[in-house]
């Protein structure tokens, strides 16, 4: 079979020690925003929406070992699927704006801390 041919479903990401394919299953991309935005309800727009995907994406930009590259690819596959399949609820989702929109929401720096605030 043509190497080529295997790899025109999926989407090939180099790194320095080894190449690997992901398929393209709707990959999360801006492009979804407007459907999470009607399909949730949400009073955020579209723009704030494709904001944050890119934000969780740059969260893990500086990620150099495959096997945690290739479990962070797997849940935000997983993650981006059960959104559009419509299997969270609103908070689910209105949870990766909570720490913007409400300054106790954070988590504590250490145990101590958390259970001083009654936050375990």
């Amino acid at each position: 079979m043509d190497p080529s041919s295997e790899l025109s479903s999926s989407t090939l990401y180099r790194t320095s020690e080894r190449d690997f394919a992901i398929p393209n299953r709707r990959m999360p991309s801006g492009e979804q925003a407007p459907e999470i935005q009607s399909q949730y309800s949400l009073n955020i727009p579209p723009a704030a929406v494709r904001t944050k995907i890119r934000q969780e994406f740059e969260r893990h930009r500086y990620v150099q070992r495959l096997p945690v590259v290739d479990m962070l690819i797997f849940q935000s596959n997983a993650e981006f699927q059960e959104t559009m399949n419509y299997w969270k609820q609103s908070p689910h989702v209105l949870k990766y704006w909570r720490a913007e929109q409400d300054p106790k929401a954070r988590l504590p720096s250490n145990f101590m801390e958390g259970f001083l605030e009654g936050r375990t």
